[in-house]
């Protein structure tokens, strides 16, 4: 059998790993390149690659963004000159009546800030420090200098939304996401990569077969011309063969232009000079792997994001019912601990400095409001009921589909196994059909529905070979698991960002 594969398939694919630190270019200079070699180039060089990877470090800059509001933040707040001309009303006490009179003010203020929030209340710890300045001029000139040299407080919602507690749950939830995202874009990006590979594969093992089909036709035709010479051939038979001579050019300047495109298009999508010369080896899986469904669902509901993505939508649906919930009552608590002064010089706004505190409780409840908020919660339950269908709907179609493909899978090792025993026996019968044209037992039909059996045969094996590598390499991008290997897929993710 390996004899015939040789006679009849140009080397096109080996199935090897390799040339790890290589880049692209030095890759593609190599004379044939295994699976691994060509999907490590899109890997490396791809525009998909460039936006999984662009996507991820968005990602994970938008998590450490939310990691650090976590972290104490110093502010600097000012409003250094502001100026007001106008008329202001005064009591005249001796004439016992409100009179206005212009006045002109400078006001200036300038304080620091650090706040630190608590995410398991929703509330706020502040530590700040305070300067202001007013002066006004004309005849009732004066000037003041008033600070808060330090102030400390506490302010949170009582009974309401804690928006800290939600933020915390989705952001991490979404860093869960984002890590294993990258990995299965990466996956994706592989199941495409074969996906090419072999239409390309399938266009030159086309081509190629087609121009030994000429080849034969040729030598048939030419055969035949001889042998009407010593009247053993009618016209219509040399006819006959002439025609399926010119058929069979006519197909193969069709599918040579099918190659070009498809190879277009496999060096489009690696991102690769169009120019470039790829050959490729057919890979010949060793023997059957075998992948049971329930292993399968298991590891990808461990690893695919599309789960994390459904978990996401769980939670906003929740977090929209709490927020519904809860907005009904709505109340508030602020505590502050701290000194200030005032003085008409800026030494002594600091001198001795009082006591200033601060306790300040709010409360508001609707007593009335037409059923509002009660139709608010009501349709936030119902959102969250028909999430959770939906949810429930996308996940029953996901396993479904990862199902189907599974046994599509198991299934194409035995297709080639199949398609290779109908490649030896197209084979022979071919070399004995031929044999029996040629000595005169065989008519122009029966060489011809041989020829092709034959082509056929070259083509399903090619074509089983196929199918079982795209199905191998989608079910790893749905389960980022390599279950020839018995290993979850990973992606150093750090190199990235650091």
């Amino acid at each position: 059998m390996i004899g015939m594969l040789q006679k009849f398939f140009m080397p096109i694919i080996i199935f090897l790993f390799g040339f790890h630190g290589a880049s692209a270019q030095e890759l593609l200079k190599v004379d044939s390149l295994s699976i691994e070699e060509i999907i490590l180039i899109a890997h490396r060089n791809s525009i998909n690659a460039q936006i999984a990877v662009n996507d991820y470090v968005a990602d994970y800059w938008s998590y450490l963004n939310y990691k650090k509001k976590s972290y104490p933040m110093l502010a600097f707040y000012s409003n250094p000159v502001q100026y007001v001309q106008k008329f202001v009303r005064r009591y005249d006490s001796q004439n016992n009546l409100d009179v206005y009179k212009p006045q002109k003010s400078i006001y200036s203020s300038m304080g620091f800030v650090v706040r630190q929030r608590v995410n398991a209340t929703g509330g706020e710890l502040f530590l700040e420090t305070d300067f202001d300045y007013a002066k006004n001029f004309g005849s009732d000139q004066f000037q003041q200098f008033s600070t808060v040299p330090v102030r400390f407080g506490y302010s949170q919602e009582l009974l309401g939304f804690n928006p800290y507690k939600w933020e915390k749950k989705l952001e991490t939830k979404k860093n869960e996401k984002t890590r294993k995202k990258i990995v299965h874009e990466f996956e994706k990006i592989s199941a495409e990569t074969v996906k090419l590979c072999f239409a390309y594969l399938t266009a030159s093992e086309r081509v190629r077969i087609a121009q030994e089909n000429c080849k034969k036709c040729d030598s048939i035709y030419s055969f035949a011309v001889e042998k009407k010479k010593i009247a053993s051939m009618t016209q219509t038979e040399i006819l006959t063969l002439k025609l399926n001579l010119v058929d069979a050019q006519k197909e193969l300047r069709l599918l040579t232009i099918e190659r070009e495109k498809a190879k277009e298009e496999l060096l489009a999508f690696l991102n690769v000079n169009e120019d470039t010369n790829i050959n490729i080896k057919i890979p010949l899986p060793e023997k059957q792997l075998l992948i049971t469904p329930e292993k399968a669902i298991v590891v990808a509901r461990e690893n695919n994001p599309v789960y994390d993505d459904l978990a996401l939508k769980r939670m906003n649906a929740e977090m929209t019912v709490d927020r519904a919930k809860k907005s009904n009552i709505s109340s508030s608590l602020s505590l502050s601990l701290g000194y200030n002064q005032t003085a008409s010089d800026f030494v002594g706004a600091y001198r001795k400095p009082l006591r200033q505190d601060l306790i300040s409780v709010s409360f508001n409840m609707p007593i009335f409001d037409w059923g509002i908020r009660k139709r608010e919660r009501a349709i936030a339950k119902k959102d969250l009921e028909s999430t959770l269908l939906t949810i429930e709907q996308e996940k029953e179609n996901f396993e479904r589909h990862l199902c189907f493909l599974v046994e599509k899978f198991n299934e194409s090792f035995k297709q080639i196994e199949l398609a290779s025993e109908a490649l030896d026996i197209s084979l022979v019968t071919f070399e004995a059909t031929f044999e029996r044209f040629r000595i005169g037992k065989s008519n122009v039909e029966s060489l011809k529905i041989s020829q092709d059996r034959l082509m056929s045969s070259e083509l399903n094996y090619l074509n089983a070979l196929s199918s079982y590598w795209n199905a191998l390499y989608e079910i790893r991008s749905l389960t980022l698991y390599d279950f020839i290997k018995s290993d979850h897929i990973g992606i150093d993710v750090d190199q990235y960002v650091n």
